[in-house]
This record gives C-alpha cells, structure tokens and sequence, in this order.
C-alpha cells in the first residue's frame, strides 16, 4: 500500500493513519498497491478498491493488461470484474490493432506466469473500446455487458488444465449458472474455494516523501 505523507491540509474524507513509521506523524494512504521487484524496483499493481476477488482467488489488473500489452497485435487492454449470482468473475477485454488476430498458444503463455496474482477467468476481443477523456478504456460499458458472447475470439481459463480454450455456448451456459461458492469452469468439476484478499508483501524502502506499508488489504 502506497503511502503519503500530506503536505498541507488532510482532506477529511482520505484514509488516515497516525503513527505508522514515528509517534504522532501522519500518512494517508493513496489507495495504491505495489509490488517490489527482485532488483528493489516498485510496481503498481492496482487500485485497492479495483482488486477482483475471484474464487480462485485476487485477480490484480495492472499486471494481466501488462501481460497481454506485450503480444504484438494487441493495441489495448482493460480487466475487470463481472458480478455472476453474487460472485466475481475477472475478465480481460482486447482490443487489437488492424489485421492482428491472437492465438490460443499465445495467449496462454503471456499469462502463465503472472508476477503477482491470478490471471483472468475469461479473456475476448471486443470490436472497439469506448475511451474517457484521457483516451483510457471505459470499463462500465464493458461490465454492463455482463460474461462475454462465445465466439472463436473468446477464451475461458479451464480449471483442470489452467490453460484458456475457446469459450462456447455450452461453457457460457455453466459459467452463467455457476454458484457463488463454487468455480465450475469448464463443467469438469466443482471446487470449493474461499475468496482470496490481500496485497504482496513489500519492503520498506521507497523514494523521499513516500513509503510502501506492508498493511494488507483484508
């Protein structure tokens, strides 16, 4: 968790906390987390109120749109969370720059080995992103489309094998009907699992004015 130190006057509706790192000084916590890297470096991981909490467990969004940013014929990406009977699924939406198209074998390697977090329930490429402003995507529209269509550009993550396969009518089917306490992916089984929160431990040190606090997101 990404830490401030207030300068001036503390907005009243921030999170504060008082005697984190000496009595009596005062921090506001940003909402951020991070992750440290192996060389010391950090890393935003998320927006702590944008974590998605499936049942396999935290789905973090930085890190997967990383992943996926890398294949060349992917232009953007956004992950989000879908509500399905009282549970959340993680989905991630691309859209791909003109002519390129995304293999299965592809796909499954830029998310096999996330460094932090799990990878997406389900994965597709939409025709367009709505963008803000800021020409970031627009998640809203995107979630208010609830689980995506089948089609030969959507792929779900199968629990038995932890690779993605295409996503079809029938697999959709299940994964509409599944139960908040059960993951039933792929109809080859029903695991109960409980909900994953939390953030990656981190170090200490950071640059002058700011710190990392190891707090968990529980």
């Amino acid at each position: 968790m990404l830490l401030a130190h207030p300068r001036g006057p503390v907005d009243p509706t921030a999170s504060v906390k008082r005697g984190v790192f000496a009595p009596a000084d005062t921090w506001v916590s940003t909402e951020y987390l991070f992750r440290r890297d192996e060389d010391g470096d950090y890393w935003l991981v998320d927006n702590r109120g944008a974590v998605i909490h499936t049942a396999r467990g935290t789905v973090y969004a930085s890190p997967v749109n990383d992943a996926v940013g890398r294949l060349g014929a992917v232009d953007l990406a956004v992950t989000y969370g879908v509500d399905v009977n009282g549970h959340q699924l993680a989905v991630t939406a691309l859209a791909l720059s003109p002519g390129g198209s995304i293999p299965s074998a592809d796909l499954n390697e830029a998310l096999a080995d996330l460094p932090v977090g799990n990878p997406p329930d389900i994965v597709h490429v939409v025709p367009e992103m709505k963008l803000s402003a800021s020409y970031r995507p627009l998640v809203s529209p995107l979630q208010a489309q609830g689980i995506p269509k089948p089609s030969r550009n959507a792929w779900y993550l199968d629990p038995d094998t932890n690779r993605y396969k295409r996503l079809t009518v029938a697999v959709r089917t299940e994964i509409a009907g599944a139960s908040p306490v059960s993951s039933c992916l792929g109809g080859r089984r029903a695991v109960r699992l409980p909900l994953a929160a939390g953030c990656r431990r981190v170090g200490q040190s950071a640059p002058p004015r700011w710190r990392v606090d190891d707090i968990a997101d529980r």
